[in-house]
């Protein structure tokens, strides 16, 4: 080994160690505390399945579209709808 990487590697070591030697286990004060979330769920007659949280805190919304598709939910010998789906739902437009 050249002197350069002897330096590096002990450089490394002692950032290691000091790392080590330095961290502490977490107190209560630094746990965090995380209400539990109060959500709404409906289901509407086609079968879509609506939750929602209101959250006053901030002028925002946002929204999540999941689709109950791929291998686990094809039926037996129809296999490869989500795939073809996926496909046909993200095509790009060529201009």
């Amino acid at each position: 080994m050249s002197r350069g990487q002897i330096f590096k590697t002990l450089t490394l070591l002692s950032v290691i160690l000091v790392a080590f030697a330095t961290a502490r286990e977490p107190t209560a004060a630094t746990q965090l505390s995380i209400p539990p979330l109060v959500f709404n769920h409906t289901t509407l007659q086609n079968g879509l399945e609506i939750y929602s949280i209101e959250d006053h805190s901030s002028p925002t919304v946002g929204v999540q579209v999941w689709y109950h598709v791929g291998s686990k939910d094809d039926p037996d010998g129809r296999s490869g709808f989500a795939h073809l789906f996926e496909h046909m739902m993200f095509k790009a437009r060529s201009t």
